[in-house]
C-alpha cells in the first residue's frame, strides 16, 4: 500500500497514474492481497457458518490473484527484456520492486502456501485485462488524448499507431493475446514441476502414485477454496 501511494504521489501530471500498464497492475495487487487479509481474518477469527467466505467472495479473489500473478509475470518479463535500457544504468530501488520483487513475493506465496492450481484456462481473466487496455490504446489514438512528454495518441512508444501502423498492430495484438497465452503457459508448467515433485512414489515399487497425486491435488484444491 505505502508502494501504491508512493507511486501516485511521485507521477507528473498525478491524474496520469492510471493510464500506464504496470500501474493497474500494482492496484489489482493490491485489491487482491486486500481479499487475502480479509479472507484470512474470516477464516481465523469468526465462528460457525461465517468461517467460509461468501463464493462470490472467494470468486473474485482468485479472479484477483490470476490476474496480478500472470499480469505481473509479464510486466517483469516486459520490462526487463524489452523495455528496460541498460546503457541508462537507472537502479531506482521503485523500478525494481515495481517490476520484480512484489511479483516474486507473490508467486512465492502461491506457490509455495497459497498453493493455487493454475490451469491454461486460467489466462482468461488475463485476456479480458490485456483486451480492455487495447481497446483504451486503441481509442486514446482515435481521440488523440494528449499526454505528458509531448505524447499524443499513445502511452507507450511500442503502440503509437502513428508510427508504423503494421509493426505496432502486431505488437499490440501480441500484447492483447500471445502475452497472457505465453504467460499462463509458464505458469501452468512451473505448477505442473511443483506436482510432479509433491508426488513421490513410495518405497519398493511405483504402485500408489496415481492416488498420491490425486490426495495433492485435493488438497492444492481446498487449500484454493480457503486461500489462507
Amino acid at each position: 500500500m505505502i508502494d501504491l501511494i508512493h507511486g501516485i504521489l511521485l507521477t507528473h501530471p498525478i491524474h496520469e497514474w492510471p493510464i500506464y500498464y504496470t500501474h493497474i497492475t500494482l492496484l489489482i495487487t493490491f485489491f487482491a492481497i486486500l481479499f487475502q487479509f480479509i479472507i484470512t481474518y474470516r477464516v481465523n477469527f469468526f465462528r460457525g457458518n461465517d468461517i467460509v467466505p461468501r463464493h462470490s467472495l472467494q470468486y473474485i479473489h482468485v479472479i484477483l490473484i490470476l490476474i496480478s500473478l500472470t499480469s505481473g509475470l509479464a510486466v517483469c518479463l516486459l520490462y526487463w527484456t524489452v523495455i528496460y535500457n541498460s546503457s541508462a544504468q537507472i537502479y531506482y530501488p521503485k523500478i525494481i520492486l515495481d517490476h520484480g520483487i512484489l511479483w516474486l513475493l507473490l508467486f512465492i506465496d502461491i506457490f509455495f502456501l497459497t498453493r493455487l492450481p493454475i490451469y491454461m484456462i486460467d489466462c482468461i481473466p488475463f485476456l479480458i485485462l490485456t483486451f480492455i487496455y487495447g481497446l483504451f490504446t486503441l481509442l486514446i489514438f482515435i481521440f488523440k488524448s494528449r499526454f505528458s512528454r509531448n505524447r499524443i495518441g499513445y502511452v507507450y512508444s511500442a503502440f503509437n499507431l502513428s508510427n508504423s501502423p503494421l509493426r505496432v498492430t502486431i505488437q499490440l495484438g501480441s500484447f492483447i493475446v500471445l502475452v497472457p497465452i505465453a504467460s499462463v503457459f509458464l505458469l501452468w508448467n512451473i505448477f505442473r514441476l511443483r506436482r510432479a515433485i509433491d508426488v513421490q512414489l513410495p518405497e519398493g515399487g511405483s504402485g500408489g502414485g496415481g492416488e498420491q497425486e490425486d490426495e495433492i491435488e485435493e488438497k492444492d484444491q481446498t487449500d484454493a477454496s480457503i486461500i489462507a
